[in-house]
C-alpha cells in the first residue's frame, strides 16, 4: 500500500499540518455552511422569482410578432440552480415554463413556433434542475469527506499524541500509517512524565489496521496513561489493568502487543515490560538488542507472566523502540526479502562504524527502511535519549543528588494534583 511522503508524516512537522489540514477543514466547512444556509437558498428563490415576475411584467412591452422573446423565461430556473434544490429550481421552472406558454398562446403565436420554444425552456429548465441536484450531491460527498477528515484527525491525535516527557529526557518519535484509504493504522505511543519526575513511555501495536484497530488502539493508548499516573512507581501493574479494563470482557476481539517502560531520570535505570512486543534496542558505542522475557500480547488468553527488564542507560545512550512494521518492511531489490531484527542491527551499527558518536535521525532511518517509499504495515518509532547533562548528578554528593530528586518529586505532584482536580 501507498503512503504519503515519509517526511511529511514527521511529528516534528505535524502541528504545523494538523493546523494547515484544520484550517483547510474549516474552509470548506465554512463554505458548506453557507451554501446549505437556508437563508441563501430563500434569497436565490426570491431572486429567481422576481426575475421571472419583471419578465412578465416586461414582456408585453417587449415582445415582436416576429421574434417573440419567450427565451427570457428559461433564466429563472438557471438563476435557482446555482445555489437552491433541485426540487425548488423544478418549481421556479415549471412556472417559467406555464407563463411562457400562457404569454405565447395570449400573443397568438404560431402554434409550431411556440411548442418550439417552449420545448427549448423545458429542457433548459431540466438541465438546470439536474445541475441542482448533481450540485447537491457533490455538497453531501464534499461534506462527509470533511467529517472523515476530522475523524481521521483525531484518531491520530489518540494515536500519536504531541510527547510530553520530563525536561532532562529527549524523546522523538515517528509513526506512519499502513492503510492506504484514510491512513489509519493501529500502531500508537506515547511518553509522559510521572509524578515522580521519571519518563513513562509505551509503543504497542493492535493486529491489524484501519479505523476499527485505530479507535481501539487510542482507547489503550488513553487507559495506559491513565494506569501509568495511577502507579507511577509500579510499572508492572500497568499491563494488568489494562488488561482487566479492556480485555476480561472480550469487548475486544483483537490481540494487542506493547512495551512500556519507566526511565528513572536521576540514574538511568530503565525498566522494561514487554507483552508480545518486538524487542527495542540499545544505542552506545554499538547497537544491540535488549533481550527480554516477553509476556502474552494483551487479550490473548495465556497467563499473564509479564516480568521486568532492566537496563541501565548511561549518559548519551539511545534506546530505539519500535513496532513490527519497521523491521518487517521489504528490501526494495530483494525479491521479497525483509530487513528484519539483523538488517536493522547492521544498518545501525553500519553507522556507528564511521561515527562512533552518531545517533539515529529517524526520517533517514524511515525513508532508508522504505520499501520504494512506503511501509506495507503501520510503524510506529520512538527514540529516547539520555543527555549527558543528566548524568551530571552522578558527580554531586549523594545529599545533593537526593535533594534534588525529592524537589522533583514534589513538582511532579504538583504537577499531577492539578491534573487531578482539572480532571
Amino acid at each position: 500500500m501507498r503512503n504519503p511522503d515519509l517526511r511529511q508524516l514527521s511529528p516534528s512537522r505535524c502541528p504545523y499540518a494538523l493546523r494547515v489540514a484544520e484550517g483547510d477543514r474549516t474552509v470548506v466547512a465554512t463554505t458548506l455552511d453557507r451554501l446549505n444556509s437556508g437563508t441563501l437558498d430563500t434569497a436565490v428563490v426570491l431572486v429567481a422569482s422576481g426575475f421571472l415576475v419583471a419578465a412578465t411584467i416586461a414582456y408585453p412591452f417587449v415582445s415582436d410578432q416576429s421574434a417573440i422573446p419567450l427565451a427570457i423565461f428559461a433564466v429563472p430556473p438557471l438563476i435557482c440552480s446555482t445555489l437552491s434544490t433541485a426540487r425548488r429550481t423544478a418549481i421556479v421552472g415549471v412556472a417559467s415554463v406555464v407563463v411562457a406558454a400562457a404569454l405565447g398562446t395570449r400573443d397568438d403565436v404560431n402554434s409550431d413556433s411556440l411548442i418550439i420554444r417552449i420545448v427549448v425552456i423545458v429542457l433548459i429548465a431540466g438541465l438546470a434542475v439536474l445541475s441542482a441536484a448533481l450540485r447537491s450531491r457533490s455538497e453531501q460527498r464534499l461534506s462527509v469527506a470533511s467529517e472523515t477528515a476530522e475523524l481521521h484527525t483525531a484518531f491520530q491525535r489518540g494515536l500519536a499524541p504531541r510527547v510530553a516527557p520530563p525536561p532532562n529526557i529527549a524523546v522523538t518519535t515517528r509513526y506512519i500509517a499502513g492503510e492506504e484509504r484514510m491512513h489509519l493504522g493501529g500502531d500508537f505511543f506515547d511518553a509522559i512524565g510521572l509524578p515522580t519526575g521519571d519518563l513513562a513511555f509505551v509503543v504497542g501495536d493492535v493486529a491489524g489496521h484501519g479505523p476499527r484497530e485505530a479507535a481501539i488502539g487510542a482507547a489503550v493508548r488513553a487507559g495506559w496513561k491513565s494506569a501509568a499516573y495511577s502507579a507511577p512507581d509500579k510499572p508492572l501493574d500497568w499491563p494488568h489493568l489494562l488488561a482487566r479494563a479492556f480485555f476480561e470482557d472480550r469487548r475486544f476481539e483483537e490481540f494487542v502487543t506493547m512495551l512500556t517502560g519507566r526511565l528513572e531520570v536521576s540514574t538511568g535505570r530503565t525498566e522494561l515490560i514487554s507483552a508480545g512486543h518486538v524487542w527495542p534496542v540499545v544505542i552506545n558505542e554499538r547497537a544491540s538488542v535488549v533481550p527480554m522475557r516477553a509476556g502474552p500480547p494483551l487479550g490473548i488468553n495465556l497467563p499473564r507472566d509479564w516480568r521486568i527488564t532492566e537496563v541501565q542507560l548511561d549518559a548519551g545512550d539511545v534506546l530505539l523502540v519500535f513496532t513490527d512494521g519497521l523491521t518487517e518492511s521489504r528490501i526494495t531489490g530483494r525479491h521479497g526479502q525483509r530487513w528484519g531484527e539483523e538488517g536493522l542491527l547492521r544498518w545501525l551499527n553500519g553507522q556507528l562504524v564511521r561515527d562512533p558518536a552518531w545517533r539515529p535521525d529517524l526520517d533517514v532511518m524511515l525513508d532508508h527502511f522504505a520499501d520504494g517509499g512506503s511501509f506495507a504495515d503501520d510503524v510506529a518509532v520512538m527514540l529516547i535519549e539520555v543527555p549527558r547533562l543528566v548524568k551530571a548528578a552522578d558527580s554531586l554528593p549523594v545529599q545533593q543528588a537526593e535533594a534534588a530528586h525529592k524537589e522533583h518529586e514534589e513538582a511532579g505532584a504538583g504537577i499531577f494534583a492539578t491534573r487531578r482536580r482539572r480532571s
